[in-house]
């Protein structure tokens, strides 16, 4: 078994081609950005991928796609940077806070760090028990 791998981004993770143990991934664009976090390798995982806590592998090619994902280690709260918001004002964060929300299931915290988050519509499919928090100055606008 592998120890404590690191790698920069989602990218990196993806790119991975020792799939055992545990990967510190350090943000989801750059380091530094909130979307980083911990994943461990779950060899028979076919889970969806949701581009923030269930990754599926580059070399995860076939019909049906071979098993095993690296799968974020968290509790209780879904930050939309693991999913690749910005919150910058400028980019469109739509698709990531739709994937974040998607990814919600039982009873979360649904984060959203300082920022001004771009989101044009949200689809709420089946969410019982959630709630939104914003950590600092959060604006949620549409373009």
């Amino acid at each position: 078994m592998v120890g404590c791998l690191s790698v920069e981004n989602m990218a990196g993770l993806r790119a991975m081609t020792i799939l055992e143990g545990m990967v510190n991934v350090m943000g989801f664009r750059s380091i530094g950005d909130g979307g980083g976090g911990n994943f461990i390798w779950d060899a028979l995982s076919s889970a969806e991928d949701d581009n923030g806590t269930i990754i599926k592998p580059n070399n995860s090619i076939g019909t049906p796609p071979p098993p095993g994902r690296w799968i974020r280690q968290f509790f209780e709260e879904i930050n939309v940077r693991w999913f690749g918001a910005v919150g910058n004002g400028i980019d469109d964060d739509t698709e990531a806070v739709q994937h974040a929300w998607n990814a919600t299931k039982g009873v979360f915290r649904f984060i959203f760090p300082t920022g001004t988050y771009w989101v044009k519509f949200l689809t709420s499919g089946s969410m019982p028990s959630a709630y939104l928090e914003g950590i600092g100055k959060v604006i949620i606008a549409s373009p």
